[in-house]
């Protein structure tokens, strides 16, 4: 019985140790993973630099990658008990640690310093930064005047430092910008920091609230003293006219990790948006296919994308794509491509020819469904070839010639010449699509289609 007892007794207590040794495991790994920590960035100024004192509360033992900019210089911890090798912070224990850094000033403009990316962060995959508590000082000199995309919550001048206060509460990495020539005026629009020379009236404050609502925060800076800057946090304009259209596309920057990549996306939906009149065949397509509706919809969905989302030009294929019902990939062949391709999405209904299914490249566009003219050639066995120097597909069938001008709107049976609207067909870098309707049409076939499968006769 006492034998039986202290087996008993062994096994209880070897079990909560498990438990205990499970538990305090997995508590270390979730910590880890879902890191959310308050932050204190206490910033210096001197002549050419910032002297960085980065301070990470409740850190626990860990070994984490840093992401290090590469203007920041002298990268230490302060505290013993942390270590940063081979871009790696090593914490041996649980604590409160300050990183100490320097970053060098640089002017964006005469006049005006700028300092973008400037914070050491831990890897971003393994800590959560949308709860975290950003908190960030700045003692400068006098001369000039400090801001970023919030207002301070504490401006105030002591003896031969002016000292500046933030707060952030997200995941915002907040750019410094430095005016040598102090401004005024300064208003807060939403999300929007406004900077201004002289007064801002109501009226305009009032279309800027309508004309655009951006998700994340950013500056304006009016003075007709500075040089035009448009960057993805930062906009300098001498004046208010057409700010909206310079906010808009330093919003998009910002929703971008590719700005150069994605400058496409950014000058096509600027145009559309903020421009009247402009010929151009991207904002056409885009015009000439999507709703008034349907452009007031992407304009919303455009205001709701995160700060750094990924790449606008997939972003817009998606948004695009969400919209029509269909599957396009407009910005990524154009971005591709030499020459531009038309607005059009995949047709995923099934196609009988002849009662048969066959598999063959359709497309979609305008509520049209298009074919290969190679395609159809083959499918119904008919002698035809292209002439690429002329743009012109040469098909030959019941003793007649028929020709297609792919870079014009007409075609030809034998010498009779026929004119078809631009919807007809389009181009890619390497297929020539026609409807199917005109197909059809021309060379009597039976072209038929509902919401569940497409035929050809």
């Amino acid at each position: 019985m006492r034998t039986i007892m202290s087996i008993i007794v062994f096994l209880t207590v070897t079990s909560v140790l498990l438990g205990v040794y499970h538990w305090s495991s997995y508590q270390d790994s979730t910590s880890e993973k879902n890191l959310a920590i308050d932050e204190t960035v206490r910033v210096t100024e001197s002549n050419e630099t910032l002297m960085i004192e980065h301070q990470m509360d409740s850190l626990p033992k860990m070994q984490i990658p840093l992401s290090v900019p590469s203007q920041a210089d002298d990268l230490s911890c302060l505290e013993e008990e942390c270590q940063i090798e081979n871009g790696e912070l090593n914490v041996e224990s649980p604590g409160a640690y300050t990183l100490e850094y320097q970053i060098s000033k640089t002017t964006i403009v005469p006049s005006v310093y700028y300092i973008n990316d400037w914070l050491v962060k831990l890897d971003p995959e393994q800590r959560d930064q949308k709860s975290r508590n950003f908190r960030m000082t700045l003692s400068g000199k006098k001369q000039g005047q400090w801001h970023s995309i919030r207002p301070p919550v504490l401006d105030s001048e002591r003896n031969n430092i002016h000292y500046y206060e933030w707060q952030f509460e997200d995941s915002v990495e907040p750019p410094l910008i430095k005016l040598k020539e102090p401004l005024n005026y300064q208003e807060r629009l939403n999300r929007l920091n406004i900077i201004s020379n002289e007064p801002i009236s109501q009226k305009k404050l009032q279309t800027l609230q309508k004309t655009f609502n951006q998700s994340h925060d950013q500056l304006l800076i009016v003075n007709s003293n500075l040089e035009k800057v448009i960057t993805d946090h930062l906009v300098i304009v001498s004046n208010l006219n057409n700010s909206t259209e310079k906010m808009f596309e330093s919003y998009l920057q910002s929703v971008s990790t590719n700005v150069e990549r994605d400058q496409q996306v950014i000058q096509t939906l600027t145009d559309l948006y903020y421009k009247q009149d402009v010929d151009h065949p991207r904002v056409n397509a885009l015009t000439e296919t999507l709703t008034n509706e349907e452009q007031s919809r992407l304009f919303q969905r455009l205001m709701d994308l995160e700060m750094h989302q990924g790449s606008l030009i997939q972003l817009l294929d998606e948004l695009l794509s969400d919209l029509l019902g269909y599957q396009t990939q407009f910005f990524e062949l154009n971005h591709a491509s030499e020459s531009f391709i038309s607005l059009f999405g995949e047709e995923t209904r099934p196609l009988y020819i002849n009662g048969e299914q066959v598999d063959y490249d359709l497309k979609r566009k305008d509520e049209q469904v298009y074919m290969k003219m190679n395609d159809f050639i083959s499918v119904f066995d008919l002698y035809g070839f292209s002439i690429d120097q002329r743009h012109e597909w040469f098909v030959e069938s019941d003793e007649k010639e028929y020709r297609f001008y792919s870079n014009r709107s007409v075609y030809m049976i034998d010498h009779t010449r026929f004119q078809v609207d631009q919807s007809a067909w389009f181009e890619t870098d390497e297929s020539f699509y026609v409807s199917i309707s005109l197909l059809s049409e021309i060379f009597n076939r039976t072209f038929e289609e509902n919401s569940e499968e497409i035929r050809l006769e």
